[in-house]
């Protein structure tokens, strides 16, 4: 819900980035640390919140953003985004190339 309050709460998502340079930009492979949805919050909350946090490390200047979560739920999101497994990986990742914006209309 969009309000002064930021309620209700639906959930959260968390990247690290990578170190910057001198110009202050970041650059190399950022990483998707948390993202977690309050159970019984639709799909398309959890691919919002993994589309917005890519894009939030790509803009900052990450050529690559990965990871490790093996939630269903966090993991369904970052596939929807575009991750993919990589050879013999159990880490996901994804290039500011593959990133796809979520359909946020199913439910």
């Amino acid at each position: 819900m969009n309000n002064a309050r930021g309620e209700p709460y639906v959930g959260h998502a968390v990247v690290a980035r990578p170190p910057t340079d001198g110009s202050g930009r970041s650059s190399g492979a950022a990483r998707v640390e948390a993202l977690e949805v309050v159970p019984g919050t639709p799909g398309t909350v959890a691919a919002a919140l993994a589309y917005h946090a890519v894009r939030e490390a790509v803009e900052a200047g990450a050529q690559s953003v990965s990871s490790a979560l093996d939630d269903p739920v966090a993991r369904g999101a970052l596939e929807e985004v575009g991750f993919q497994r990589g050879d013999g990986s159990t880490e996901l990742s994804v290039t500011w190339r593959e990133v796809r914006r979520p359909d946020l209309r199913r439910g």
